[in-house]
């Protein structure tokens, strides 16, 4: 159900900015975000992203309003929280399929008439047909293969060494500041899908449900096959 009109629920971040994606149509709830705690009051909702102070928890806590905790990483890369942090707070915003409050990096919209099985015919109905043309117009001017962005140099997992591998077979460019740098611009990945027909998707960790910007971003958005 809608919010009652006569309290819009007052939401406080801790970031700089706000990274959440809607559906096309947006989000049917109302709220206030602020950037002020003493702002708050009964059934607000305070969100931290990092460690905060215990006393502010307390504070917040006698005024009636429920503590956040957001992250978009995986639990080795997660901010730590001391036990009496744990026990402060109300809700955990994460990407975790189970979590209360879903942090999303992408969004996909139910199927509402989904249709289970293809008969023979229409198997071979799509089969027969040339779908060249979803393709981008710039498909055809790409001549490089795979192509990865590299930003975390300390992983916890051997993706490097298993890129080091797929580069002994096919052409893998590799892109990082140590190296071969992108354009420090929003158009570097548009950049890279000009030339490049896949992209290496590694993440830092092989953690489950953790799949990121790396996958929605960096590649599909862009019209390149993730790896």
């Amino acid at each position: 159900t809608d919010f009652p009109s006569t309290k819009l629920p007052v939401i406080y971040y801790d970031r700089r900015f706000l990274y959440h994606r809607t559906t096309s149509d947006g989000c049917r709830y109302k709220c206030i975000f602020t950037n002020i705690t003493q702002n708050l009051s009964q059934d607000d909702v305070a969100v931290f992203s990092e460690r905060f102070s215990l006393e502010k928890g307390i504070f917040l806590k006698k005024r009636g309003v429920l503590l956040a905790f957001e992250t978009g990483e995986c639990p080795i890369f997660a901010p730590s929280l001391l036990p009496a942090h744990l026990r402060q707070i109300d809700l955990f915003i994460t990407y975790m399929a189970k979590s209360p409050v879903p942090y999303v990096y992408s969004v996909f919209v139910r199927n509402k008439n989904p249709k289970y099985r293809f008969t023979a015919e229409e198997t071979a109905l799509m089969l027969s047909k040339n779908y060249v043309h979803l393709l981008p117009p710039h498909h055809k001017g790409r001549k490089k293969l795979v192509a990865w962005a590299m930003s975390n140099y300390r992983p916890r997992n051997n993706r490097i060494e298993y890129a080091s591998a797929i580069a002994k077979f096919i052409p893998v460019d590799i892109f990082s500041r140590n190296g071969t740098q992108l354009p420090r611009n929003s158009n570097s990945f548009h950049l890279l899908s000009l030339n490049y027909k896949f992209y290496l998707a590694f993440e830092n960790s092989n953690c489950r449900n953790y799949i990121t910007e790396k996958v929605y971003f960096n590649a599909m958005q862009c019209v390149t096959i993730a790896l």
